[in-house]
């Protein structure tokens, strides 16, 4: 089987000696699924930190065709952001997608052996999806950024060296 080309055809990636991107795959991992090698290299380029422990990259963008697994990367980003105690605001153009996603990561919790209630809380409230993992206090909030969704509306939490 032919699957093109795995690496990127322009990319900007800073030096860096040091990455806590195997420690996301390997949160990830524990659903049971594992990356392909190009979203493993990717997050290890996204989780590149300097000698004081701070982002190398304090921007970080890619553009995959559609349905390719780009959106598993931001999954890995997360999973590793809530382990961390980290506040994350996940956005998406569509209710329905912020949605699909707040299900998801919910089922990785789940397939990670945690348990609604007892590990994780999860609310499901259309548009203002929201789970928190209780050992770590990390937070993702899900909401849509369409024209009209979430005017004026600021995001607070605790600010950390470390979000993403």
């Amino acid at each position: 089987m032919r699957y093109g080309r795995q690496t990127p055809t322009v990319s900007v990636i800073l030096g860096y000696e040091q990455s806590l991107g195997s420690e996301a795959v390997d949160l990830y991992k524990r659903t049971g699924l594992r990356p392909y090698p190009w979203q493993e290299q990717m997050v290890e380029d996204l989780f590149a930190v300097n000698e004081e422990g701070l982002w190398t990259h304090s921007k970080f963008g890619y553009a995959i065709p559609r349905r390719n697994g780009k959106t598993e990367v931001v999954y890995m980003a997360e999973l590793w952001g809530l382990f961390h105690g980290l506040n994350i605001l996940h956005t998406a153009h569509r209710i329905s997608m912020a949605h699909a996603s707040f299900e998801k990561l919910k089922r990785y919790l789940e397939k990670m052996g945690l348990v609604d209630k007892e590990h994780f809380n999860s609310i499901k409230a259309k548009g203002q999806e929201r789970l928190e993992l209780l050992e770590s206090g990390g937070v993702i909030q899900f909401r849509t950024r369409t024209s009209t969704g979430g005017l004026g509306e600021g995001f607070d939490g605790p600010v950390h060296r470390q979000d993403l």
